[in-house]
């Protein structure tokens, strides 16, 4: 689950514009296990143009995001 701040940010965004692409944060699961994901979602309005609903997806990187940094170790500490 997002923290208040975020989901707030995320809220806010879908508001003013109506979709949110790649927006990348954290989340803490139930054991504690800290994990990146990114949210793609649009605004559901009525014929008022009112917010009903929200409808998107929340894509699990955090295995992605350590391997970049496994990368960019590796590219740093590279004795070429």
């Amino acid at each position: 689950m997002p923290t208040a701040r975020i989901a707030s940010r995320l809220k806010k965004l879908l508001q003013e514009h109506g979709t949110v692409a790649d927006f990348e944060f954290e989340i803490k699961r139930k054991d504690g296990e800290l994990r990146t994901v990114l949210e793609s979602s649009i605004a559901i309005r009525d014929n008022d143009g009112n917010v009903t609903a929200y409808q998107g997806f929340v894509l699990d990187i955090s295995e992605r995001k350590r391997a970049e940094y496994e990368i960019r170790r590796r590219i740093a500490n590279c004795w070429c």
